[in-house]
C-alpha cells in the first residue's frame, strides 16, 4: 500500500471511532494486531501489549463505563511514511463522577497489505490513571 493510502486507512478508522460504528472501525486491524500502551502495567492497569481484540475488550469494560458520554477525539496532527502512520491527537470527555479528562496521544499506526498490524500509544498516563481509574477503583472497592 501507499503512503497516502495507509495515511486514509487511519483516518477512516478514527472517522468510524467517532461515528461509534466500532464494528466497522474493528474490520480495519488484522486478525493478529496488537495494542501497546505506554506505561507500567503494575502500575498502570490498562498499560502494556496485548492482542486487538483483548484491547478493546479492555477499552469497553474498565474505560467506558466511566464515560457516559462518550469522548471527543480531535487529530491535530498525521505524519505517515511507507507503512507507518503516526497521529497527534487529543481526548475530551466528563466522566460518571463529573471529572474532566483532557490528554494528548501521541500514536504510531503500523499497517500490513491494508490493515493495522500495530498501535503504539504514548500519553499523559498519570492524568487517565487520575481521572479514569481511580473513581472507578473506589467503586469496585466498596
Amino acid at each position: 500500500m501507499s503512503t497516502d493510502q495507509n495515511k486514509q486507512i487511519v483516518q477512516r478508522y478514527y472517522q468510524l471511532v467517532s461515528q461509534g460504528e466500532r464494528t466497522q472501525a474493528d474490520a480495519l486491524f488484522a486478525a493478529d494486531a496488537t495494542w501497546w500502551i505506554a506505561g507500567d502495567p503494575t502500575q498502570f492497569p490498562i498499560a502494556g501489549l496485548r492482542p486487538i481484540a483483548e484491547h478493546q475488550a479492555m477499552l469497553r469494560q474498565r474505560i467506558a463505563p466511566n464515560l457516559p458520554n462518550g469522548v471527543r477525539t480531535t487529530v491535530t496532527g498525521m505524519t505517515a511514511e511507507g507503512d507507518r502512520v503516526a497521529v497527534e491527537m487529543e481526548n475530551y470527555a466528563e466522566t460518571a463522577s463529573g471529572k474532566i479528562y483532557a490528554n494528548r496521544f501521541h500514536l504510531l499506526f503500523v499497517l500490513e497489505d491494508g490493515r493495522i498490524r500495530e498501535v503504539r500509544e504514548y500519553f499523559d498516563t498519570q492524568h487517565a490513571a487520575d481521572v479514569l481509574l481511580s473513581g472507578r477503583a473506589s467503586r469496585e472497592n466498596e
